[in-house]
């Protein structure tokens, strides 16, 4: 995973590159924010599918929480490219 933008102004050339270690150490942070919030609302599902007459509702939901990592994981090796008047952005997943 990386980022790198590019400016088409000949006179003053930008260039930035951010490496995908960068982009890991940045999510790690991110992630320990994320810690507490998640196992709350872990807990919430697990009491939601043990209230009578909610199962059905709950392992819907519970299936679409656990399958948000999944979608980060099928992006990866993907492509992004934005280019502007003035710059190129080129992502890399």
């Amino acid at each position: 995973m990386s980022i790198r933008i590019i400016t088409k102004n000949k006179e003053k050339p930008f260039r930035l590159y951010l490496p995908g270690i960068l982009f890991y150490f940045f999510l790690l942070l991110f992630i320990i924010l994320l810690i507490v919030p998640i196992i709350i609302i872990m807990i919430g599902l697990l009491v939601w599918n043990l209230i009578p007459g909610q199962d059905k509702r709950a392992r819907a939901y519970t299936r679409i929480f656990f399958s948000v990592p999944k979608i980060f994981l099928s992006i990866r090796g993907l492509t992004v490219d934005v280019e502007s008047k003035d710059t190129i952005v080129k992502i890399k997943f």
